[in-house]
């Protein structure tokens, strides 16, 4: 009798529909398989080295060295050949200067769009949100369901944010870790791919990403080296005035 009475009671369990993830849940999985709390809270100054190789073979490989500090600091020097371009954005100017590393002029200078300012911006407060929101900047997160993507089982996240640019972010169901991130700034996709991982400090980075427009892929970055929380150079963020 007990034994019938178990038997059923299981039956009925099996039948109650599985709890519905929901967009907080997923990011919280995610942002444990990245590392624990404290460790990416904690994070204060970043900076990423590598490598990016495009895929067309007419285009030259690039060397880049980014540098951020919470909350919305970010410079970014690409080095091709002897030519450098530096972009640095702080205190909601952000600037473009293009120059040979030969030469001490300062070069070639412009101020960013407002388009592109708020791109550097939002991908520069994304270096420390690690998948949460930007609620200050009135970013939303919405769980649009499960998908098969790049060959994994995702959980689907949209993000969008007043500033007319929407992210679409794949996390693997099995695993937590971030499969693909499509961004959508004006109607133009770019999808990046990640593969690998690095360990610095007790925070999981991906150890390249591939990106993509479509089913073009454009280009391939590898990170040769993370620091994390390390004291930055004086003046690294400062803005020059602008030639009039």
């Amino acid at each position: 009798m007990y034994r019938l009475f178990i038997l059923i009671l299981l039956a009925a369990v099996a039948l109650l529909p599985a709890q519905t993830p929901t967009a907080g849940s997923v990011i919280e999985r995610a942002r444990q398989a990245l590392g624990s709390e404290s460790a990416l809270v904690d994070m204060v100054t970043l900076r990423i080295e590598g490598q990016v190789k495009p895929n067309d073979s007419k285009l030259m490989p690039a060397r880049i060295v980014l540098t951020a500090r919470k909350p919305c600091s970010q410079r970014l020097e690409i080095y091709v050949d002897d030519m450098l371009e530096t972009t640095i954005l702080h205190g909601g100017q952000a600037i473009m200067i293009r120059s040979h590393t030969k030469e001490k002029s300062m070069g070639n200078m412009r101020k960013l769009s407002e388009k592109e300012r708020k791109c550097m911006e939002q991908s520069t407060r994304n270096l420390f949100n690690f998948y949460n929101p930007d609620y200050g900047k009135g970013e939303l997160a919405t769980y649009e369901g499960i998908a098969r993507h790049r060959g994994e089982i995702c959980d689907v996240i949209t993000y969008t944010s007043p500033a007319d640019i929407k992210t679409l972010r794949y996390f693997s169901r099995k695993e937590a870790r971030l499969v693909a991130t499509i961004r959508e700034v004006s109607g133009e996709q770019i999808e990046i791919v990640e593969e690998g991982e690095l360990f610095v400090d007790g925070v999981r980075f991906p150890q390249a990403q591939l990106y993509f427009q479509g089913r073009q892929a454009l280009h391939r970055l590898e990170v040769t080296k993370v620091t994390i929380n390390e004291a930055l150079e004086d003046g690294i963020f400062d803005i020059p005035e602008l030639k009039k």
